[in-house]
């Protein structure tokens, strides 16, 4: 029998003991909730008489005019200098399609949220966040990284760190595995029989990483004879690639192998006649001879897997005790004419 009051999704979703959103998503058969949730929400929603609104749901379909029909909002916070940096940067551009698709998947989509308009703050973004309907949120981060985001205004809501282990001293994270990349490209290194080999890292990337990749590098580097230990050579931050003191550095330790995350100081050695067999990292072995494809496709689907099982947990707010969640990549085997004996110009 039909309740005389129309009976809402929120009165369902009190009746199940879920969230509203839960509700939602188990009415649309969503696969990113259980079936047994799913059939539940469905039989409860039955027995207590609710209708769907059609009123209401074509005014929510107009409101998000270029979104999924009828997703719910997951926020991407963008605190990256461009306001297109995550469709623009090539490696950028690969997480935040692959979070996009994923979200789309599970009956979400991304609204990205970008903090450097003036004004912006941390209670403001978390304000336009809540004003959305927002409950999830996913902090991505690439080229910058804004600790004054991180703030107690973000209580209500489901947070995932993304790209950056210096966030797990807030939120829980997902990354790639620096360590066992690190770990691989070296053994790798081993069975090519090559035994001078060079680090180059950006001080981004290191504090990123929290000093892990250097750190296996530098404990490589101490098991080798003392002619063949090369230092890790830090890049200078910028627009543009120091490739003065490239040059020096490669002039100086003559590296057989170079690993490297910055194709452009590569472009420019090759040009400039030094010969070295090229391995990328944070996600550029694709550019190189070969290395670590650094699986940053597969980290974003991780972070949205996640943010949208926080959601459905109700767990909010910043954390003290948090969880890292870390992806090994795959290795880009370097092409066979690339293996042969190579010399560095004095």
């Amino acid at each position: 029998m039909l309740s005389p009051t129309p009976i809402t999704q929120r009165d369902v979703a009190h009746a199940c003991g879920v969230h509203p959103s839960t509700i939602c998503l188990a009415l649309k058969n969503s696969p990113s909730i259980p079936e047994e949730t799913r059939r539940r929400v469905q039989l409860m929603a039955q027995e207590l008489g609710y209708q769907l609104n059609a009123a209401a749901r074509n005014l929510a379909l107009l409101r998000t005019e270029k979104k999924t029909s009828g997703s719910l909002p997951i926020a991407w916070i963008n605190q990256e200098n461009r306001r297109d940096h995550w469709r623009v940067d090539p490696p950028a551009r690969v997480y935040f399609q692959a979070a996009q698709l994923r979200a789309g998947e599970l009956g979400y989509h991304l609204e990205e949220i970008w903090t450097k308009e003036p004004g912006m703050n941390a209670a403001r973004v978390a304000q336009i966040a809540g004003a959305r309907g927002i409950e999830g949120v996913v902090f991505p981060v690439h080229r910058s990284f804004d600790f004054s985001l991180i703030s107690p205004a973000w209580k209500e809501f489901s947070m995932v760190g993304l790209n950056d282990h210096r966030l797990a001293e807030w939120v829980d994270v997902v990354c790639p595995d620096h360590h066992r990349n690190a770990e691989m490209i070296l053994r790798q290194i081993d069975r090519l029989d090559c035994t001078r080999v060079g680090l180059v890292l950006s001080a981004r990337f290191n504090a990123a990483s929290r000093g892990l990749m250097h750190g296996c590098f530098q404990s490589y580097q101490g098991e080798l004879a003392p002619a063949n230990r090369i230092p890790a050579y830090f890049q200078a931050e910028g627009l543009q690639p120091d490739c003065a003191g490239f040059d020096a550095w490669l002039r100086e330790y003559q590296p057989e192998v170079v690993v490297c995350g910055d194709a452009a100081l590569v472009s420019y050695a090759r040009s400039a006649g030094f010969s070295a067999l090229w391995i990328g990292l944070d996600g550029a072995a694709l550019s190189f001879d070969g290395g670590i494809d650094d699986a940053a496709g597969e980290v974003a689907v991780a972070a949205i897997d996640y943010v949208v099982e926080k959601m459905r947990r109700f767990e909010k707010g910043l954390r003290e005790t948090t969880c890292m969640h870390l992806l090994k990549g795959g290795w880009v085997e370097p092409r066979v004419a690339e293996l042969e004996p190579r010399a560095v110009v004095a």
